[in-house]
């Protein structure tokens, strides 16, 4: 370490973010030339109209999902985490980091997407012998899954730490220092929920703050970072309660920082059944789900989809695209 002209101290970590024009280029050409190599790679939606239109996930990028309460944007992160694993290497995890619901609540959902046995029936316990042998016979099938929870559980209630954006941090750092893997997507469900790291501090300054950790945490890691974010109240107020790249609550910084935006919207349970809903017109039905693209850097958006959702079973297939 030395000092400058004005007495200010240079070290090592200084040096990594000042880059000159020389370095620019090469660095740049770099990764034109991966993303030339890996063009089609990335961590895809799933669906081929919705992927025929968003880029594909990429190391570094910040993506987020808006819904309001109970529309559907836990269903939704947990339907994009299991369409990461689809293609890792061995050294590759997805994690899921929630704040939502408890470990044992998460995997529930897991299961019943496997033996499609509706959660809900899960849940209450109403299981016969055969659906209950399935149940087991998918949880050892889980017991070797790609997909690593971060959160609390039921069963080791006793054990709640303090879970920060910090805390998870640290929590990759140490999966890949105990156990030797790298995540190839981590999410966050969602942001609203994640405890404060000073208490008492205030609120929209705190999220700002999260939220720019998560899109630090998706460059440090080299992965994409996937943040829930619950929409503000005002949408429940309008027509169309899609929400819209600005419609994060308590914190514009969702728009800011995040490279992609998704939003979701379940209209049955906001709109009269049957109703007629947008241009072209489909009628409301409890499997409706609506997406928007609401924002893509070097893509087209805003883009509107509508699919057929079994949120029991945490299914999504799709139906048509709105023009």
């Amino acid at each position: 370490m030395k000092a400058d002209k004005n007495n200010a101290k240079i070290d090592d970590n200084t040096k990594t973010i000042v880059y000159t024009p020389q370095e620019i280029s090469a660095l740049t050409v770099k990764e034109i030339d991966e993303r030339r190599k890996t063009s089609g790679q990335g961590i895809t939606f799933g669906l081929p109209e919705i992927d025929a239109k968003m880029l594909p996930f990429r190391p570094g990028e910040l993506i987020s999902v808006i819904g309001l309460t109970s529309q559907y944007k836990s269903g939704l992160m947990m339907f994009l985490a299991r369409n990461a694993m689809k293609n890792l290497t061995d050294n590759q995890i997805v994690v899921y980091c929630t704040w939502e619901q408890a470990i044992e609540e998460h995997a529930l959902m897991e299961l019943a997407n496997v033996t499609k046995i509706d959660a809900s029936q899960i849940a209450r316990g109403k299981i016969d012998d055969e659906q209950w042998g399935q149940l087991k016979a998918a949880a050892v099938k889980r017991s070797v899954s790609p997909l690593w929870l971060v959160g609390h559980s039921i069963q080791n209630r006793k054990k709640r730490p303090h879970l920060t954006i910090d805390d998870v941090g640290r929590g990759m750092v140490l999966i890949e220092n105990e156990w030797g893997y790298r995540p190839a997507l981590i999410v966050i469900d969602y942001l609203q929920r994640v405890e404060s790291a000073a208490g008492g501090s205030d609120r929209r300054v705190e999220q700002m703050r999260i939220v720019d950790r998560c899109k630090d945490m998706a460059l440090a890691m080299g992965c994409p970072v996937l943040l829930g974010a619950q929409a503000k109240q005002e949408v429940i107020n309008r027509g169309w309660k899609l929400p819209g790249e600005y419609d994060a609550a308590e914190t514009a910084n969702v728009a800011h920082a995040s490279d992609k935006i998704l939003s979701v919207w379940l209209p049955h349970r906001t709109e009269p059944p049957r109703a007629m809903i947008g241009a072209p017109a489909v009628e409301v039905n409890e499997n409706l789900l609506i997406i928007n693209l609401a924002k893509q850097k070097f893509g087209p958006a805003p883009q509107y989809f509508y699919e057929h959702v079994i949120p029991e079973r945490n299914e999504i297939t799709q139906i048509a695209r709105l023009p």
